[in-house]
């Protein structure tokens, strides 16, 4: 039977009676909180005015739009920031494993810069660079007076840009050597066979190619002539600050046949992801270890972690630096681009990196630094653990 319209409609303006406060309420506070948005705007558009029209030495409006976007970026945590367009595109050389240079790299001797090693067919190699060339000046900035890290830092920039050198060769006179930058490929994995039947493998960072490189190594190592079969692993990342994310976990793929290797968990969908490893293990019956230290972050945490939550590698050194964090670049329509934290990584155990790092199965003191010989403390008891060799 249908209602008493006459109770319907007097429960409607009750209701009605009710509900109008409360709507106005809402509305009031939607309104307030867009006021108080709008002041804050109005209060940023003042400072810059103010700035701009009464500091004391005159600043671009372009450079104070560049400091607002520094500190809005910078101030949210200690890994997010602002890229300027430079900055965005060597960052995204770096994880393309390439950089813009000259292909030389230097020596600190008696507080002086000599050329150590070139990259095979890169500018500094085709001008005639030698191994112990002294640098004395950039760019007509001398070398002497000034921070060495300078003098490094201002031969790097722009592919395509040039840079002069004054550079002087043992017992010779100073020349003057002119060279345009170009990208040079930047190796991130370093192997050799530290013992028969044991392969050593470090990883510096993190780029694009890093896990193909990593493949790479270990069957160069497999194939050199009367080389034992791989039976342990060193893997070294004690000098590694992370890098880009997923070629670490293809090598920790490379270590597992299934299971997570990592979780992430931000606010947002996209930023909530698992990662499987896939049937198929490089050296499936070789033995593993894992080394890390205080330099040992991000990227190269997750790998390490990784492998041992699964069992498949014991880790050997000391705490590693805690830094779990994801940090995704967006670029903007100015040709800079944002980096700022998103999600926060996590174990597949569950334990979360970020303040708290990996903690070595095995704890060794000292060896920060990989030095890659038997005679690196934590490189020794590792090897002795691998294979068995451990002294009472």
């Amino acid at each position: 039977m249908p209602g008493n319209p006459t109770h319907s409609r007097s429960h409607t303006r009750s209701l009605t009676g009710l509900l109008a406060p409360a709507l106005v309420l809402i509305t009031t506070s939607a309104t307030y909180a867009e006021e108080a948005r709008l002041d804050d705007v109005r209060a940023f558009a003042d400072m810059i005015q103010l700035i701009r029209d009464h500091y004391v030495e005159e600043i671009p409006e372009t450079e104070l739009m560049r400091l607002a976007m520094q500190g809005l970026a910078g101030g949210l945590d200690d890994h997010s920031g602002w890229l300027p367009p430079r900055r965005f595109r060597e960052h995204d050389d770096g994880s393309r494993g390439r950089q813009g240079g000259i292909g030389a790299a230097f020596d600190i001797r008696d507080q002086r810069l000599y050329v150590s090693e070139l990259s095979p067919d890169g500018p500094a190699e085709k001008a005639g660079i030698l191994p112990g060339d002294q640098l004395l000046a950039v760019d007509d900035e001398p070398v002497r007076g000034r921070a060495l890290h300078r003098s490094i830092e201002a031969i790097g920039g722009e592919v395509g840009t040039t840079v002069e050198l004054r550079l002087r060769g043992a017992g010779d006179a100073p020349r003057e050597v002119q060279l345009e930058r170009a990208y040079i490929p930047v190796d991130s994995v370093d192997g050799h066979w530290l013992a028969p039947g044991t392969a050593y493998l470090a990883i510096s960072h993190f780029n694009d190619h890093s896990a193909t490189d990593f493949e790479r190594e270990l069957e160069r190592l497999a194939a050199m002539p009367e080389s034992a079969p791989v039976a342990q692993v060193v893997i070294d990342l004690r000098d590694n600050r992370g890098g880009v994310l997923p070629p670490a976990l293809a090598i920790a793929d490379g270590f597992l046949d299934e299971g997570l290797v990592v979780e992430t968990r931000g606010r947002t969908p996209s930023t909530r992801m698992e990662y499987i490893a896939q049937p198929g293990q490089w050296h499936p019956d070789a033995a593993v270890a894992v080394l890390v230290g205080p330099l040992t972050a991000s990227s190269s945490e997750i790998l390490a972690g990784a492998l041992q939550d699964h069992g498949r590698a014991r880790v050997f050194g000391m705490n590693s630096f805690g830094k779990g964090t994801v940090q995704s670049v967006v670029p903007l329509r100015n040709g800079s681009a944002l980096k700022f934290t998103t999600a926060k990584y996590y174990t597949p155990s569950g334990r979360e990196i970020e303040g708290s790092g990996i903690k070595p199965d095995i704890v060794v003191e000292g060896g920060v630094h990989p030095v890659g010989k038997l005679d690196d403390p934590v490189v020794a008891v590792a090897y002795a653990a691998l294979t068995g060799a451990e002294s009472d």
